[in-house]
């Protein structure tokens, strides 16, 4: 038995359909298997299911046809497209073999042509033709994704180095203000002219801008080591409560003009946490809450069992982040905005988020808060995480004991 073939056979001439099928039965070179329907809407059924070697279509059906059976098989978005058709006609005709190739058909014979070598031929060339095609049709495909993804590529350099000219913006403003005014202060010291009182005023001046600029440095080294992996977390076992009550009289001293509302459940699970940079994360979200909500309102943290571990929340009464916003806000760079103007270098939420997951948690901004803003984020309890097998990859997990 030779290769397998088979033929779609759409003729409404039962003897002509008969005629074919025993000429290529014939054959000792191929296997033939033929289905045989008698119209057009017969045929665009079956190549639902089927996906024959090659169509024998007429091009005189009683329903349709063969050149719109034909336009209908080459739709792009049918898998038949691929598939070889060659048009059956009773009598020669130059205007319907042009017709027929400019549709789609692979081959035009005539019915009294019907001779083994003639059809084994225009199958062999049918397919030959159609593997041709199809292999073009792939190298499109591919020239067409090299081009999106040159597209892509290119569209993300623009953005790193829109990032890049934005970044160095930034940076010039933040550092910039900082050190003209320590500089201006500076030129006071040296003028001779100020007092005691005002030379320690001066000086106190001085030390608060140069706090800042050691913020701003301490920030971009955060950034740097969190995109680097290296990071460090020196995580121990902790209760929260005893974070919260070591960082009592900084939340206080952050929120003089607001009221502070800390709610804390009796029941906490102990976690693994490096309680330097969770305070780290918990004063500035805090801080966030100050900037961004009128004075002489509320500011609420909550801390409550969850089956996970704890969730820790920081609620506002303030202006709140547009919902398409909310999820930019933990990208480097992105300021938030109040009173119509940015506020901040944009780091430091993308910095709070780093170090959430770091501890092998997450956070995220609640969507169905009517006023304000309420940021929320999980720890995993230290017994879960010795527990669940999910943790033990994190390089901060506790040792397994």
């Amino acid at each position: 038995m030779g290769e397998e073939r088979h033929i779609l056979i759409v003729e409404d001439n039962e003897e002509d359909a008969v005629m074919l099928r025993r000429t290529l039965q014939q054959s000792e070179e191929f296997a033939y298997t033929f289905t045989t329907v008698m119209l057009g809407e017969q045929a665009l059924e079956v190549c639902q299911t089927l996906r024959p070697t090659c169509i024998f279509l007429d091009y005189y059906l009683p329903d349709m046809s063969g050149i719109d059976i034909l336009k209908e098989l080459r739709q792009p978005e049918t898998e038949m497209r691929f598939v070889p058709v060659i048009l059956l006609t009773g009598q020669g005709n130059e205007y319907i073999a042009t017709q027929a190739i400019q549709a789609g058909a692979q081959d035009y014979i005539k019915k009294s042509d019907y001779t083994l070598e003639r059809l084994n031929t225009s199958i062999s060339s049918a397919l030959e033709h159609m593997r041709l095609k199809l292999a073009l049709y792939d190298l499109e495909q591919q020239r067409a994704e090299l081009f999106r993804l040159e597209k892509v590529a290119r569209l993300q350099a623009e953005e790193a180095n829109r990032v890049k000219i934005q970044f160095m913006g930034m940076i010039s403003h933040e550092m910039g203000g900082p050190l003209a005014s320590m500089k201006v202060l500076a030129d006071s010291m040296q003028s001779n002219k100020a007092t005691f009182n005002q030379a320690r005023k001066i000086l106190k001046m001085i030390g608060g801008e140069a706090e800042r600029l050691y913020e701003l440095v301490g920030q971009l080294l955060d950034l740097s080591r969190m995109q680097a992996a290296t990071l460090t977390i020196k995580a121990e076992e902790k209760h929260f409560s005893d974070l919260l009550e070591a960082a009592q009289m900084q939340l206080e001293a952050m929120t003089p003009n607001h009221r502070l509302v800390i709610n804390l459940s009796n029941d906490l699970p102990t976690v693994w946490i490096d309680s330097r940079r969770i305070l780290q994360v918990l004063l500035n979200l805090v801080n966030n809450a100050v900037k961004f909500s009128p004075h002489q309102t509320t500011i609420t943290l909550n801390v409550m069992t969850i089956p996970e571990g704890i969730q820790v929340e920081v609620l506002d009464e303030g202006i709140g982040i547009p919902h398409e916003k909310r999820e930019l806000v933990f990208e480097p760079f992105q300021q938030l905005v109040g009173d119509n103007q940015s506020i901040g270098t944009g780091l430091g939420l993308a910095i709070c988020k780093g170090i959430i997951e770091a501890h092998s948690g997450h956070i995220w901004i609640v969507d169905n808060v009517e006023r304000g803003t309420k940021f929320c984020f999980v720890l995993p309890a230290f017994r879960k995480m010795k527990e669940d097998s999910s943790y033990h990859n994190s390089p901060y997990a506790p040792p397994i004991k």
